[in-house]
């Protein structure tokens, strides 16, 4: 009987080695002035990763990124960015949980971007830009399927009652060096509807994409990015349904590591019309 509760025990302690746990973290400085005014900011995140493949080619994947942000009180300073549970294969995949999703319009390095002085004048317009992009933190399911080659789906939404409910369809194509990026969102908020459009490839060495969301009540986001050799730089228009339009510029020089591995310094600036002159530093480690 020993025998039989030792070799129990010891298949429930050594069952886990199975899957793979891989927990990282990195920390993410700013320092910018911005309209005379110097503002820092610093964020830490911690990540956890399990995972586990069948012989068959089905796997089991778990993540969980806990966020602090400056000090002070956990309630305030604390928070959750993703938690979600997968299962798939090479075909497709089944995410749950809460995560952000694929989007098709392309902002760049948005760190520098500068404040809009005047509100409420293209709002919706800027919202649906910013809803456009893969920091979108709100799914709570998404299928993904990548059976056909070049081709990437995602179909995501909520479907809770206490969000508001909405849905969203992702769908790109590469082929001969072109990425042609698309997708549709519909929502119980009217500001969050629209969709987006992006083509990127390479030019003469740079990887460059224009993009064009039109969101609620034909407010519209047109945006060109480029990036080569460090340098990261983004113009993007904004137009309402009334005519009224205002750009926002800005870029990024990706200084390095300075042979520290795991360290990252971008030097950026960024303005436009109706926005103030953003200029700063930042400085990340991962580790």
């Amino acid at each position: 009987m020993k025998k039989i509760l030792a070799v129990a025990v010891a298949t429930a302690i050594s069952a886990p080695a199975m899957a793979d746990l891989t927990i990282g973290a990195s920390t993410e400085y700013n320092l910018a002035s911005e309209d005379s005014n110097t503002t820092q900011s610093i964020e830490t995140n911690i990540t956890a990763t399990g995972t586990a493949t069948s012989e068959t080619g089905l796997f089991v994947k778990a993540f969980i990124e806990l966020e602090a942000i400056d000090a002070g009180d956990a309630s305030n300073a604390l928070d959750i960015d993703d938690n979600y549970f997968q299962i798939g294969n090479a075909a497709a995949a089944l995410t749950v949980g809460q995560f952000g999703t694929k989007r098709a319009f392309k902002e760049g390095d948005d760190s520098f971007e500068a404040a809009n002085v005047v509100t409420n004048k293209l709002t919706a317009a800027e919202v649906f830009k910013g809803n456009s992009d893969d920091d979108a933190g709100d799914a709570e399911f998404a299928l993904d399927i990548t059976a056909v080659e070049g081709l990437d789906l995602q179909i995501s939404g909520n479907y809770t009652s206490d969000t508001d409910t909405d849905s969203n369809i992702y769908a790109a194509y590469t082929f001969e060096g072109v990425t042609l990026a698309a997708n549709m969102q519909t929502s119980e908020v009217a500001a969050d509807e629209g969709y987006a459009v992006s083509a990127t490839t390479t030019l003469g060495g740079a990887t460059v994409s224009v993009s064009f969301a039109d969101g609620d009540a034909d407010n519209t986001a047109t945006g060109v990015t480029a990036n080569m050799n460090g340098f990261d730089v983004t113009y993007v228009r904004f137009e309402n349904a009334d005519g009224e339009s205002e750009t926002s510029y800005y870029g990024a020089y990706n200084v390095g590591d300075l042979g520290v591995t795991g360290l990252n310094i971008d030097l950026g600036a960024g303005s436009g019309s109706d926005r103030e002159t953003k200029m700063g530093v930042e400085v990340s480690y991962s580790f």
